[in-house]
């Protein structure tokens, strides 16, 4: 049993204002190697073992037969009792105590090149023993042997575990040190450049590439983000979409760098994403059970399994980009992007660089690092022009050359990228006439109407106009919280009889104005009036009457929509600039 003398003296020599310690990793690993290094050690019941690190605090003590001595792990010696000793050496220490006797400490001192193993090792008793010196070498040597190799095998398996995450991200990802030389690159590096990772590590980036993204970061030593470039790996083109970070050691030396990219055209399909430019529409949601909207469908459904050109034409309000939605959505192309472009919305002198974006300097006002057109974002996708008519007669030409080639040319630039986008365009305006009134090119026309698709106006299947009501309700019933039950029989006659010039968008323009004024259960006769449609043979009310009834609508819908001007216009069809003179007049 280990006399009273040790564990008196152990104890006295722990300060009283002791703290508790957390035990890194590192200390964790050096503390279980310290329990299998002394399974056969020289201690017995007159002497104990403990394990401190750098700061004197205990990590670990052997003792036989004195689980007690177990409560000092976790606190530290009086600074006192610490030892100057040099690294590697065997310092003794005899500690008089008046009663029973003495305590003898030898400390060793023990430094290591691997991370956790700087530590000393106390060995207590109070007898003499020649070889307790040499012991306490060989417990340390076991020590740092066993914790070495524990320490290098959690390594690799961090290290392990580090590059099965990264071989999981969809983005590739290589790094090089100050030299040029690849130390790492992910799986997704290695599919997108079709060479195994074996053929990378250790070889200079440049028995690969001339222009690498990688050097540019090392010679600037300064980081690139969001830099669009064109690489050539082995004889193939990649278009790339590149973040890269230089990589500097402690005293700011720069160690390597660091690139993360994907291909042009992942990083357009999550830029399409983001800005909305996907389809929602399917064929579900057209609305109709007329013969002529189910031929349309079944025209559209065969038109979506094939990669040519469609023209849609039918009147304003008849859905064409409903239809066109419909027809994407139903393709192989269903996961790519489908953008829209309204041909009429925006100034001849823009509607270029939108349609074929532009490069960095093009013109004044263009913006850093250039921009992508919606053919370019459209890539693998569809794109619908919408108004095709109002095209300026200068881009048709480019257009049709797109069309022919494939290929597009930003404004500016000089590099062409090929795009395979299939293109859905539509019109409200009778394109033959304007290509005999000189107008339209011809050939434009005839590129673009490979599969035609004419969808009839409301008022020429007036079977579909009460169905048709009774969707509109129902949904926007529930877009301002404000469901009735239906449209009672003198209104639903009223909008049987209505020519519907404005066709679905105006049904559904009127009955959400309708909805809004509605005080029963029921859209009502009067309602549809005061909502501004005429029924067929009544006599039209003043130009006063209508602006009264209009404002009243105004105020009604502001009421549902607590004051916002924007949800009101929406909801009534018009402008915000209609809302503001209707409430000021």
């Amino acid at each position: 049993m280990l006399n009273d003398v040790v564990i008196r003296f152990l104890y006295s020599a722990i300060a009283k204002d002791v703290v508790e310690r957390a035990i890194d990793t590192g200390r964790r690993v050096l503390t279980d190697c310290f329990g299998l290094s002394c399974l056969m050690t020289m201690c017995g019941k007159d002497s104990c073992l403990l394990l401190l690190d750098r700061s004197f605090t205990i990590l670990a003590v052997h003792a036989k037969d004195k689980p007690q001595l177990k409560e000092l792990v976790g606190k530290c010696f009086d600074i006192s009792y610490k030892p100057k000793i040099d690294s590697d050496t065997v310092a003794k220490f005899v500690r008089d105590l008046n009663e029973p006797g003495k305590v003898i400490l030898y400390f060793y001192h023990k430094s290591g090149e691997e991370e956790g193993l700087d530590y000393y090792l106390c060995f207590a008793t109070d007898k003499e023993e020649d070889d307790i010196p040499k012991f306490l070498v060989n417990t340390a040597k076991n020590i740092n042997d066993i914790a070495a190799v524990v320490n290098k095998y959690n390594a690799e398996k961090k290290y392990e575990l580090l590059v099965r995450f990264l071989d999981h991200i969809e983005d590739g990802i290589s790094a090089c040190d100050k030299d040029g030389r690849f130390v790492y690159v992910n799986k997704m590096c290695c599919e997108m450049t079709k060479t195994p990772r074996e053929e990378f590590i250790g070889r200079s980036i440049d028995e690969f590439v001339t222009n690498s993204f990688l050097l540019k970061i090392l010679n600037k030593k300064t980081s690139i983000v969001d830099y669009e470039y064109f690489l050539k790996f082995k004889g193939n083109a990649m278009h790339l979409y590149n973040s890269g970070y230089p990589v500097f050691d402690d005293s700011g030396n720069i160690i390597g760098a660091i690139d993360i990219f994907r291909s042009m055209k992942r990083s357009r399909k999550l830029a399409n994403t983001i800005a909305g430019y996907e389809a929602t529409f399917r064929f579900d949601d057209i609305i109709g059970e007329s013969p002529a909207i189910k031929e349309r469908i079944s025209l559209a459904k065969t038109f979506s399994q094939s990669t040519a050109n469609i023209l849609i034409q039918g009147e304003s309000g008849t859905g064409k980009e409903l239809f066109a939605q419909a027809i994407h959505n139903y393709s192989a192309r269903k996961s790519e992007p489908f953008v829209a472009v309204n041909c009429a919305n925006f100034p001849n002198e823009l509607i270029d660089s939108e349609l074929f974006g532009y490069e960095e300097g093009a013109f004044t006002g263009a913006r850093k690092g250039g921009k992508p057109g919606k053919f370019e974002l459209a890539n693998g996708g569809t794109l619908f022009l919408d108004e095709v008519s109002e095209m300026p007669i200068h881009l048709q030409a480019k257009l049709l050359r797109v069309l022919e080639t494939t290929s597009i040319t930003r404004i500016g630039g000089s590099k062409p990228f090929f795009v395979n986008v299939r293109v859905i365009a539509a019109t409200n305006r009778d394109l033959e006439e304007m290509v005999r009134d000189g107008k339209f090119r011809a050939d434009l026309y005839f590129r673009l109407k490979v599969l035609y698709i004419s969808i009839p106006p409301l008022r020429e299947r007036r079977e579909d106009i009460q169905v048709l009501a009774d969707s509109f309700l129902k949904k926007l019933g529930k877009a301002i919280n404000k469901e009735v039950e239906g449209i009672d029989p003198k209104a639903r006659r009223v909008l049987s009889l209505h020519s519907w010039p404005g066709n679905a968008r105006e049904m559904e323009n009127t009955l959400s104005r309708a909805l809004c004024v509605c005080k029963g259960k029921y859209i009502t006769e009067d309602d549809l009036l005061v909502s501004g449609l005429h029924p067929a043979g009544r006599k039209f009310i003043s130009q006063k009457e209508q602006m009264d009834t209009n404002r009243k609508a105004v105020m009604e819908t502001l009421k549902l929509t607590g004051g916002n001007k924007r949800r009101a216009a929406n909801l009534l069809g018009v402008s915000r600039q209609t809302i503001y003179r209707l409430l000021e007049d």
